[in-house]
């Protein structure tokens, strides 16, 4: 009886961590972008915001409460050697973060659209990883911060 219990209990949390996973209203995707010669020049990682969502900028201003995107690209060679680490900022980004003065907070800075960082990449880079932490906020309400891990072979070890 207490396996049975055991079972069904690891069945519902695992279940309830499913939905919490999957009702996130932040989607991050990495991808590249090649030049006409086929050669990776480079790294997309595009973020879709559902309606009345928001991230933080890199800076979220305000008075320090707030928590600011980061983004971490580990780029790595043919023998998965780490060869550079960048931390992505906003002036990498497809779009510029809105400012507002939230009372209380002061002025602060965030996305609340779709947008896309764009990384350039050299030839010998053949493996990136994105790590990054967010917190998704809407008018009512700041989720708990998330960390993310996106990997993305850029060119074949062969």
């Amino acid at each position: 009886m207490k396996k049975l219990f055991i079972i069904c209990l690891l069945f519902v949390a695992k279940f309830s961590v499913a939905q919490t996973e999957s009702a996130s209203p932040v989607a991050w995707e990495i991808a590249t972008r090649q030049n006409d010669a086929g050669e990776p020049i480079n790294v997309l990682l595009n973020v879709s915001l559902e309606n009345h969502w928001h991230i933080f900028a890199s800076d979220a201003g305000g008075d320090g409460m707030a928590i600011s995107t980061s983004v971490v690209l580990e780029k790595f060679d043919k023998k998965n050697k780490k060869i550079d680490t960048i931390n992505v900022t906003d002036s990498l980004a497809t779009e510029k973060p809105v400012d507002v003065n939230m009372e209380g907070f002061g002025i602060v800075h965030f996305f609340d659209k779709n947008y896309s960082y764009w990384v350039p990449i050299d030839k010998n880079v053949y493996r990136v990883q994105a790590k990054i932490t967010y917190q998704a906020c809407n008018d009512k309400m700041c989720l708990a911060p998330v960390d993310k891990v996106l990997n993305l072979q850029v060119r074949s070890n062969k």
